[in-house]
């Protein structure tokens, strides 16, 4: 800066002020200032005005390793950020849920303390965690946003799917075809989405004005599954014509072992997923589902995160915030 001052011959605290946009500079100076800067290939040094500022212009964000679903959502945090000319640190965490996984996340979390991130994007591991579990992050006051699974026990910014109004729409919809004995596949009450999703989908069964049956199977992953499934409907499954599966992954399990056994699709067995998972190349699991719009949740992360660091220095922080938006049903012909 130093050089670019004495080459336009202007003082040193006017070209601060341009390259940090903290004040007004006449428009002609503005330009020979960017100028001289593109010549000279001067780029500001975020370390140093880290330092002065206590801003580094680092997003931490913190998701599972593979992405799938995730994918999207990063491409929407990436973009707010770009916008915000802030740059992303993302870690990923090995496994859905376990002790493994809680302690590789906990050391992701404190590493991005330690590179001073201006704030975190978290898809949890762990949907139990208290404000035990972030007490680094409470302690100095790092702003957060978790995604798609809530933690009710610690009071946070989250943004994620209407899990439940998915599952009811789900079980309305295969309702309205006419059908009867359901299968429900779930990855059980651990993961907050499952657990919404299933209830949506039984409290809109359970009003049905007609005989029906839901029985249910609970897997430890949201990976297709697919032996298990087959095992279930090859003994048991024999009077299943709608199927509800919380993940797409588990909806193409289902599809799989019903193709297996001769079952058609739908005129025998409709089956309805979630998430609009794509499995790479453009193509995506070739079953209906709900679009949960994982673009938009990043981007919706991001912008309440910058809220909270505009806030930080001033005022009051307000009550924690909860966004969930609406899926969007995408009829496959499944």
């Amino acid at each position: 800066m130093k050089v670019i001052a004495r080459e336009v011959g202007v003082s040193l605290m006017t070209v601060s002020r341009f390259m940090n946009g903290t004040g007004k500079v006449a428009a002609e100076t503005a330009r020979s200032i960017r100028e001289v800067a593109e010549r000279i290939q001067y780029r500001p040094n975020r370390l140093v005005r880290g330092m002065q500022t206590g801003r580094t212009g680092l997003i931490g964000v913190v998701m599972p390793a593979g992405l799938g679903f995730y994918s999207g959502v990063l491409e929407g945090i990436h973009d707010h950020l770009s916008e915000q000319d802030a740059g992303l640190l993302l870690s990923m965490v090995h496994g859905d849920w376990g002790e493994r996984a809680i302690e590789e996340e906990r050391k992701l979390l404190h590493r991005l303390i330690e590179l001073r991130v201006d704030g975190i994007i978290l898809r949890p591991a762990n949907d139990e965690a208290t404000a035990l579990y972030f007490e680094e992050i409470v302690q100095r006051n790092v702003p957060i946003v978790v995604i798609d699974r809530h933690v009710p026990k610690f009071a946070c910014d989250f943004v994620g799917t209407d899990d439940v109004v998915g599952g009811e729409e789900a079980g309305t919809r295969l309702l309205a075809r006419g059908l009867k004995n359901f299968l429900l596949v779930t990855g059980g009450d651990r993961f907050s989405p499952s657990r919404d999703r299933a209830k949506g989908f039984r409290d809109a069964v359970a009003s049905a004005n007609r005989p029906v049956t839901v029985d249910t199977l609970e897997f430890p992953t949201f990976s297709p599954n697919e032996d298990a499934i087959l095992e279930y409907l090859t003994e048991k499954g024999a009077k299943v014509d709608g199927i509800f599966a919380v993940n797409d992954n588990l909806a193409l399990g289902c599809r799989r072992a019903l193709l297996k056994l001769g079952r058609r699709i739908p005129e025998d067995v409709s089956i309805i997923g979630f998430g609009a998972v794509a499995i790479g190349g453009g193509y995506f699991i070739p079953v209906s589902t709900f679009d949960q719009h994982a673009d938009l949740i990043g981007r919706t992360a991001s912008e309440m995160l910058f809220a909270q660091i505009e806030r930080k220095a001033g005022s009051s922080a307000p009550p924690s915030k909860t966004v969930r938006l609406a899926a969007t049903f995408i009829d496959r012909g499944t």
